[in-house]
């Protein structure tokens, strides 16, 4: 069957499979190194975004620092310092308790209100 077709043709069909299969190796390395700089730049976009939100947050806390006060520096220094359960512990201040108890039963009734608010599971029910 193969003798009736045209020598050309056969030829031709050759020709193409052999430069198929001899360009393949070639066009996949190009896909390959066009994949690995999208993924390149994508990393380096990455970077950039993480570096300029790092200059913003850098620049904000450098404007606070400057903008501070003497009196709410010290204060933001004690308090970062501070034990505050072992200071509301050694308080014996009435103010600090009275604080503390407010707080206490302030989230205490904020618990109840959505508790009331919330539709029982028909379970409840009784049905």
């Amino acid at each position: 069957m193969a003798a009736d077709l045209d020598p050309s043709v056969v030829s031709s069909v050759v020709n193409a499979n052999f430069k198929t299969i001899a360009e393949t190796p070639a066009l996949l390395a190009n896909q390959f190194m066009s994949l690995n700089l999208r993924a390149a730049e994508n990393v380096l976009d990455a970077q950039q975004n993480q570096r300029l939100l790092s200059n913003a947050i850098m620049g904000s806390l450098t404007k606070r620092i400057v903008e501070s006060e003497i009196t709410e520096a010290v204060a933001n220094r004690n308090n970062a310092t501070a034990d505050l359960p072992q200071r509301i512990v050694d308080s014996s201040s009435a103010d600090t308790a009275a604080a503390l108890g407010q707080s206490l039963g302030l989230a205490f009734a904020q618990v109840l209100a959505k508790l009331a608010q919330s539709t029982p599971p028909e379970t409840a029910t009784g049905k």
